[in-house]
């Protein structure tokens, strides 16, 4: 979910990009600006590209980043 914290009402701001029945374990932003997350079990990190771009411009994308090899 990404919220907008300059919003009048932060929670009808949400937006949902991933559904998935395993849960996401962390979330970490690294020094290029990007959002990296980890989900349990799995050998691939999701990506938020622009964190700070609100709704799909945000460029989420899931097992952007294969740590297998």
């Amino acid at each position: 979910m990404q919220f907008s914290l300059l919003a009048t009402d932060i929670l009808a701001s949400a937006t949902s990009f991933y559904i998935n029945q395993i849960f996401l374990s962390a979330m970490q932003l690294g020094p290029d600006g990007k959002i990296y997350i980890a989900e349990p079990f799995e050998s691939k990190l999701g990506l938020i590209s622009n964190p700070n771009i609100l709704g799909i411009g945000c460029g989420f994308q899931a097992d952007a980043i294969d740590l297998a090899g």
